[in-house]
């Protein structure tokens, strides 16, 4: 699928016939981005290493139990939360604009547009740490503060997502963990690791 078939999609939900060919991997599989390159190898765009989470035992369940157990919602990932209802909204009692088909803006009571779109809620939240943009001081996300327990059980995520990342695409991994160790604080990534956040999502 081309990008602009894909715009052709904004403000639907996917059916199989979206897809052309799903074929389940037996092998390890890389996808390039689709453009023109200064190398002979295109850009990474994702790499899908079998049964690396199944090899860690009892961290495996445990990792997916708790990502089942998020119960907390954002409207800030529109482009992962499907179309939005105008009508819906309205019944809500919502005065709303679209932005793009999966996107709006709440309208107040004197006309104001805000100023940060939002889309469908999903059960999705950030762990690890961020900056303030009001003191630009780095601390743990509101969830992970709210959430130690669950906090500590994702937090194991980086080190198994590791074992793949080093596999598949070595020069990105060793690129990227050189560029964390030395600009940015241990204690500002992800149990010491080369990440400092993650986007945890039910689904």
């Amino acid at each position: 699928m081309s990008y602009n078939q894909s715009r052709e999609l904004m403000g639907k939900w996917a059916v199989p016939s979206h897809i052309k060919h799903w074929i389940e991997p037996t092998e390890d599989v890389l996808i390039y981005k689709d453009v023109v390159s200064l190398t002979p190898k295109k850009p990474i765009l994702v790499g899908v290493k079998k049964n690396v989470y199944q090899a860690q035992g009892n961290k495996y369940q445990q990792i997916k139990d708790c990502l089942l157990s998020i119960d907390d919602t954002t409207t800030m990932r529109a482009n992962c939360a499907g179309p939005i209802d105008l009508d819906e909204l309205d019944r809500q009692g919502i005065k709303a604009e679209l932005r793009t088909p999966n996107s709006y803006f709440t309208i107040d009571a004197k006309g104001q547009r805000s100023m940060i779109a939002q889309g469908n809620p999903i059960h999705s939240v950030m762990l690890g740490y961020k900056k303030s943009r009001f003191t630009q001081k780095i601390g743990k996300s509101g969830w992970s503060k709210a959430n130690p327990e669950k906090d500590a059980i994702l937090s194991q995520i980086p080190s198994i997502n590791d074992i793949a990342y080093k596999e598949l695409a070595p020069e990105y991994y060793w690129n990227q963990k050189r560029f964390a160790e030395r600009f940015i604080e241990k204690e500002h990534r992800i149990s010491g690791g080369i990440y400092t956040t993650l986007s945890a999502n039910k689904y």
